[in-house]
């Protein structure tokens, strides 16, 4: 038993070895073989290295191994390892044991098209059926026998992305033994509709067209009243400018401050080298204000781009604050309208979101981790996916969301105001709990 698991390993593991680092395979390979009863002969048959990475800032060696059936990946079944000096220091293995006892059918001679199952999420969410017209589709993924396991659909009146749709095994409830998990093919249907507030995932039975499980990728919060009462204390153009790292300036809540009600604002020069040594981090080599191409005389940079959306439209409003020389002092007053607080606010909400990424950058949130960043720097992990943080958004109040893509897609923060006059963007500690929504959704499982 033990050879022929090893005989497994060596050939889907050390298989892809020149694609990762041949110390830590051969670590890993040996740790699974020493413990053989982690995983089955044949749970692993159809294993693969999902992805894996070291990080640069941690040193730290980071392997998942996704569990496949018929050469279909099973929904969030993921092996988890962490090898520090070629020593496994920790595995979390969330493989179901004894799978292909549990599989319903086949993958082989399904009966739903993904443009069927777009067509059937579409009418279980009362979207108007006319917008799944599907104007065309790729496929992204296909195995050797032909079989189609991924694919990008246009459907512009639903969406302006392509469509994603992904074949996975889905756990289903066994009616005659509800304690048994039981898989069954489904088309993953994922797709941004016209109302911003929502990324819909829907699961549809790959065999009969029925909508197993649906999911709002958006992470919706409620804060209730917000603690940032704002008391009392004492262009969009893309423009370039000096191309080294600028003397840029913020008046914000700087950190400590939590809210307005826990100090003043101050005026921040070059914070970029703030929490990491200068050049060793993604903020200190370029600033805050350059995105690979350009150097932003405007609140958007390599991690973030902060704009208003007022308007609900996902887009920054052509009033977005800029400044020529980078100091991004403006007004603010617990006694002025929000719509005269914009600028400051948008100014914050930049300030923390770099401020952050700073910090997770330290601690191992990093490129080939899956941070938000839009060129990488040649340090790993697939770029263009800096976080669109929208303040004052006009899609709802008393609440913030994050929506966490695949890395190389761009997250979005949305931050709302309160009834009660509140501007959420003021909040620090909001901004930090959304934020922590991207990066423990991009860690989890893998980038």
């Amino acid at each position: 038993m033990k050879r022929k698991l090893l005989f497994i390993l060596l050939t889907l593991i050390g298989g892809s070895s020149h694609l990762y680092a041949q110390n830590e395979i051969n670590s890993l390979r040996n740790y699974l073989q020493e413990n053989s009863g982690i995983i089955s002969q044949s749970d692993a048959s159809e294993m693969s290295v999902s992805s894996a990475y070291r990080s640069p800032s941690t040193g730290w060696y980071h392997m998942y191994m996704q569990q496949n059936f018929e050469g279909v990946p099973v929904y969030n079944r993921i092996i988890t390892a962490v090898l520090v000096e070629n020593e496994v220091r920790h595995l979390v293995n969330q493989f179901e044991s004894d799978f292909e006892t549990r599989v319903i059918g086949s993958s082989d001679k399904l009966k739903i098209s993904p443009e069927t199952a777009l067509l059937n999420a579409v009418r279980s969410l009362n979207i108007a059926e006319s917008k799944a017209v599907v104007q065309s589709t790729r496929n992204t993924k296909s195995l050797a026998s032909g079989k189609v396991i991924k694919a990008e659909l246009d459907a512009p009146a639903l969406s302006s992305e392509p469509v994603q749709a992904q074949l996975y095994w889905y756990p289903v409830s066994n009616p005659e033994n509800p304690t048994i998990k039981q898989f069954t093919a489904v088309w993953n249907i994922e797709f941004e509709p016209e109302d911003p507030s929502n990324v819909w995932s829907v699961f549809v039975n790959a065999n009969d067209g029925s909508v197993v499980e649906t999911i709002d990728r958006v992470v919706h919060c409620s804060f209730g009243e917000s603690a940032a009462e704002h008391r009392k204390h004492n262009t969009s153009a893309r423009n370039q400018i000096a191309s080294t790292p600028p003397d840029s300036s913020y008046r914000v809540f700087d950190y400590p401050l939590e809210s307005p009600i826990f100090g003043n604002r101050t005026l921040v020069s070059k914070p970029y080298d703030k929490f990491a040594p200068m050049g060793t981090g993604p903020g200190t080599s370029n600033g805050w204000h350059e995105d690979s191409v350009a150097m932003n005389n405007y609140l958007a940079g390599n991690n973030v781009w902060a704009y208003q959306d007022v308007n609900s439209g996902n887009a920054p409003v052509s009033t977005n604050p800029s400044s020529a020389n980078l100091n991004f002092d403006f007004s603010y007053s617990t006694d002025s309208t929000s719509a005269s607080n914009q600028n400051a606010a948008v100014t914050n909400l930049f300030y923390w979101n770099n401020l952050i990424h700073d910090v997770l950058w330290r601690y191992g949130f990093d490129e080939p981790s899956g941070n938000f960043q839009t060129s990488t720097m040649g340090r790993g992990g697939l770029g263009s996916d800096y976080v669109r943080a929208e303040a004052q958004d006009g899609g709802g109040t008393n609440n913030a969301n994050f929506f966490t893509p695949v890395d190389g897609q761009r997250p979005r923060m949305q931050m709302y105001l309160w009834t009660n006059g509140t501007d959420g963007d003021f909040d620090n500690g909001i901004i930090a709990h959304e934020y922590g929504h991207g990066w423990s959704n991009r860690l989890t499982g893998g980038p």
